[in-house]
């Protein structure tokens, strides 16, 4: 949650600054949250090991294969 906030506030710092210098409003599509932190649905390395709401967690091409 604050990693969100965190690209919120400078997505908002962005806006601010583009106006007061006169340039058009930054494109909120340009930010892309999974590349800047990665996937935040499950961790590569999980020490207590499966739990049980692991299988909530995986996308439907894992459940395919």
């Amino acid at each position: 949650m604050i990693v969100i906030q965190a690209v919120r506030l400078a997505y908002l710092a962005a806006t601010r600054l583009a106006f007061v210098e006169g340039r058009p409003e930054p494109d909120p599509n340009a930010i892309h949250v999974e590349a800047l932190v990665g996937s935040l649905l499950s961790e590569l390395t999980d020490p207590t090991g499966p739990t049980d709401t692991d299988p909530m967690l995986r996308s439907d091409e894992d459940l395919e294969s």
